[in-house]
């Protein structure tokens, strides 16, 4: 009787503790998803913040990117027909096929709207979301003034019945340079402005979901609080989770065990790993070290291997 009880004291029982451990934490598991749903029918769960393009920017927003695209398109018409124009009549000079001229003006058109007001349509934006705020250029306001009014006055001559010819050119010239110029200068600015207001819309959705996030760990800290306090309790008629909760007499002897076993480890240079069955190839054995130890009961011999099994939960596996 006595041989068997020493082969079962040197049972390895490091696989036996881990599947009831792992046993033990599903069933806990399972008990804090059931009461989960007890609380969250008294306990509403945060709700994600709807947010609307419209009414977080306004008609602001819409007037902007409107101006935008309507500078864009005002620069890429200005620039994309002179450079379709210009490369018809250089390919007629040269008595190049009509169908090719056709197809080679239309690509140079679209490669000078890609470099060129590409160009400054998306470094508008890249520094307007950089930047992160919108910018008023008086540069950008004069051409938008000059141009608004220029066309207006080209317009209003029509009511004039006699125009001097010397005016009239030079309002042409005017309308044509501040066009010119200013379509570009506006193209840069609204596109700057353009990427400003995406900005701000990525911001307030980042700011919304991160806010979402800290009530949703608020939500969950309440729940594992309200759990440990009372469901455990009232619920699965478990004990409840309590620091100040005095040490049950039995685990007191388990700890005391176990430093002794962690203190005769520590002085031989081994550790929990070292300790097995002889039957493995450990030359130092559980039932050794209740005999160097003097615990001789049932019980001290039981905590010796929970004390083993802890410690080597407790360290690395050696490689």
């Amino acid at each position: 009787m006595q041989l068997i009880n020493n082969d079962l004291l040197d049972v390895d029982t490091t696989t036996d503790a881990t599947t009831m451990n792992t046993g033990i934490a599903q069933d806990e598991l399972e008990r804090i998803e059931g009461y989960k749903g007890i609380y969250r029918a008294t306990h509403a769960f945060p709700e994600p913040k709807k947010l609307s393009f419209a009414a977080e920017f306004g008609i602001e927003a819409f007037a902007t990117i409107i101006a935008a695209i309507g500078a864009i398109t005002l620069a890429s018409i200005s620039t994309g027909s002179v450079f379709l124009v210009r490369t018809i009549d250089f390919l007629a000079h040269y008595n190049i096929p009509e169908n090719v001229q056709q197809v080679l003006g239309w690509i140079a058109m679209i490669a000078a709207l890609g470099s060129v007001e590409g160009y400054l349509s998306a470094r508008g934006i890249w520094n307007g979301k950089n930047r992160g705020t919108s910018s008023v250029s008086r540069i950008g306001m004069v051409a938008a003034f000059l141009i608004s009014c220029l066309a207006g006055i080209a317009n209003s001559l029509q009511l004039v019945n006699t125009v001097p010819e010397p005016l009239q050119a030079t309002l042409n010239w005017a309308l044509v340079a501040a066009s010119g110029i200013g379509a570009t200068i506006l193209t840069y600015y609204g596109s700057e402005n353009f990427g400003t207001i995406f900005y701000s819309w990525k911001s307030k959705l980042d700011e919304t979901h991160r806010h979402f996030q800290e009530e949703i760990d608020a939500w969950n800290i309440k729940f594992q609080n309200d759990y440990r306090a009372k469901g455990r309790s009232r619920i699965f008629g478990l004990e409840s989770f309590r620091e100040d909760r005095p040490m049950p007499e039995a685990r007191k002897a388990t700890s005391k065990v176990q430093e002794s076993v962690k203190r005769y480890l520590t002085e031989r240079g081994l550790s929990a790993w070292d300790i097995g069955p002889g039957s493995q190839g450990h030359t130092v054995t559980p039932r050794a070290i209740c005999a160097e130890l003097g615990l001789t009961s049932p019980q001290d011999q039981s905590n010796v291997r929970t004390a083993l099994t802890r410690l080597r939960n407790e360290e690395r596996h050696p490689a």
